[in-house]
């Protein structure tokens, strides 16, 4: 993500916002195509689980935060 918001802001893409943390975890981006669409920008579902993860969560709390089963969340971080 820390990639892509440094290529849109060297190309000057019309940003919504910097990236900001989503309530279930998933970071996004907002930006703007030249015919002023809304286009979300957003980690993938196994990227965010693992960065949750790594940042102290267990699959519960992965699960409680993102709403994807436990058992899924397992798979991912193993």
């Amino acid at each position: 993500m820390d990639e892509a918001l440094l290529l849109i802001k060297d190309n000057k893409v019309p940003l919504m916002h910097d990236i900001i943390e989503e309530k279930w975890g998933q970071r996004t981006i907002r930006i703007l195509d030249p015919d002023n669409n809304l286009i979300e920008i957003g980690e993938k579902l196994e990227v965010f689980i693992r960065r949750l993860n790594d940042n102290g969560l267990d699959s519960k709390q992965i699960a409680e935060k993102t709403g994807v089963p436990e058992e899924h969340i397992k798979n991912i971080i193993s």
